[in-house]
């Protein structure tokens, strides 16, 4: 068995070798549905059992499982309740699957965001200081639209982590800060649980 956690509502899954990525499929695990819940109002532990690939799912039934796991489990989706999902490309998949079970358990709306390490180098390679530094209203009046919604929004991450190291350290930095400081609602949000998150 491993155990899947979930402080407050951010979701680790782990095993005794490694931390897995949330694009599990990627692994030579696979979950089932049968698990166990232990509720208390700050801490949630999921513990579920584990096969080898090529056990009685194949690669399709597991995504479908485990993206179902993080809807049911993870945001705990409600009727007429959106969701934003946050993904990279490659876990186009998973995130797919998401939004199905999602709307198959009650979502009004599924909102997807797309990243592409690619892209992000590329900006951070030819955009002006002055575009990397700027969070634009759009973006800005999306989160707070969700927010105010109600909406759970679901995180998978996937970047290299060598993928700006490259890039100015003081190019990086006030790119991010500013848009830390942009978004600081946003995140104000999620640390207080006032919406529904899982990563």
């Amino acid at each position: 068995e491993i155990s899947l956690g979930l402080v407050g509502s951010e979701m680790c899954i782990r095993d005794s070798d490694s931390i897995l990525a949330p694009c599990v499929y990627l692994y030579r695990y696979i979950i089932t549905r049968h698990f166990s819940l232990r509720k208390d109002p700050k801490r949630v532990m999921v513990y579920f059992t584990i096969f080898e690939k090529g056990g009685n799912m194949n690669l399709e039934k597991q995504l479908d499982a485990y993206a179902e796991m993080l809807i049911k489990v993870g945001i705990q989706i409600k009727k007429n309740q959106p969701l934003v999902i946050r993904a990279p490309i490659e876990g186009r998949d998973v995130a797919v699957l998401a939004a199905k079970h999602a709307y198959l358990n009650g979502a009004s709306d599924v909102h997807i965001i797309w990243s592409d390490d690619e892209l992000t180098l590329m900006r951070y390679e030819y955009a002006p200081q002055e575009v990397l530094n700027n969070v634009p209203k759009y973006q800005k009046e999306m989160f707070r639209y969700y927010l105010d919604k109600g909406a759970g929004f679901l995180s998978f991450t996937g970047t290299d982590p060598d993928l700006l190291k490259a890039v100015d350290p003081k190019v990086l930095q006030a790119a991010t800060m500013n848009r830390s400081k942009a978004l600081e609602f946003y995140s104000e949000a999620m640390m207080s649980d006032q919406n529904p998150w899982t990563v």
